[in-house]
């Protein structure tokens, strides 16, 4: 009796590895990963310049802003990267300030505060809106933006509709509060291989998209490439963009992580920035931080 339960779980543990490896082949075939030179370069105005590169008075004039940041916990992991520059370089003076009610805070900083609920974009759309509408009515921010999360777009939502969203709730604030630079930020992306870890979170990833009757199976980094896309063709020529998957998806050396779907090539993040995928490490936190430092500099220095 228990040799027959031992061979039928033996055999249940061989039919689910033989699945699972299925699976795994089938994503490797979906999704082609690769290690190419960067061709596009329209959104870099925050190329491979290092922080001494930037002027003295930038960062001075830097500090002097009050800057407003919604986020969840790639932000957190971009605050940390920005803490770990500002110790090891004395001229960024610029004091970085967590407060859920970014109103009470009176002196230039960079304000950053939690927003929404991941999953649900409008959420975060929402929360931003009203922290803008409040802290400007006790003074004036010079620049504000909030970033979704990579899990806030995919699938299972109509991307244009989200995006019409951001973009009617981001005019009408840019239109109520002239004086206030607002920053577009483009979504984060997930790693399409790499680790064992990451390569289980595509397994699972991808069973779940199979169990979805009707959608697509494809990385739902392609329906961030669509939203992204739609940010930079609305606000590229007249505003401010970080576009945190551009950095995300190069490496330090100028080279650049992609994947092919259907002969149609997509960004990721590159693996050498995350553990788990999709949150950013060591590395990936001090080469986000050190781009989202040069372009506040830069946006304050050209401020009147």
């Amino acid at each position: 009796m228990k040799a027959t339960i031992h061979i039928k779980k033996t055999l249940l543990l061989t039919v689910l590895l033989t699945v699972l490896f299925i699976v795994s082949l089938l994503s490797l075939l979906v999704f082609s990963s690769a290690k190419v030179s960067v061709k596009d370069k329209t959104m870099l105005p925050l190329n491979s310049s290092s922080l001494q590169s930037i002027s003295e008075t930038a960062w001075q004039s830097l500090a002097t802003k009050k800057i407003i940041f919604g986020h969840q916990s790639v932000g957190f992991n971009i605050i940390e990267g920005m803490e770990d520059l500002r110790q090891e370089n004395c001229f960024i003076d610029l004091k970085i300030i967590a407060n859920t009610k970014p109103w009470e805070v009176k002196t230039p900083g960079f304000v950053h505060f939690q927003i929404g609920e991941n999953t649900q974009p409008q959420t975060k759309i929402n929360d931003f809106v009203r922290v803008v509408e409040t802290t400007e009515q006790q003074g004036s921010i010079d620049l504000a933006f909030f970033k979704f999360c990579y899990v806030d777009i995919g699938p299972d939502m109509n991307i244009s509709e989200v995006f019409e969203q951001y973009h009617q709730a981001m005019q009408r604030l840019i239109q109520a509060f002239p004086k206030t630079t607002f920053i577009h930020v483009t979504v984060p992306l997930e790693s399409e291989a790499g680790s064992i870890k990451r390569w289980a979170k595509q397994v699972k990833n991808f069973l779940e998209r199979l169990a979805h009757q009707g959608k697509s199976h494809y990385s739902s980094n392609l329906y961030r490439h669509q939203f992204n896309q739609l940010i930079r063709q609305a606000y590229q020529e007249n505003a401010p963009v970080f576009d945190l998957a551009q950095i995300e998806s190069t490496f330090p050396d100028g080279h650049q992580q992609i994947f092919s779907v259907n002969g149609k090539q997509y960004w990721s993040l590159a693996p050498d920035y995350t553990d788990d995928g999709g949150h950013l490490n060591q590395l990936g936190r001090r080469v986000v931080a050190e781009k989202l430092l040069i372009f506040l500099a830069r946006l304050s220095d050209r401020d009147p």
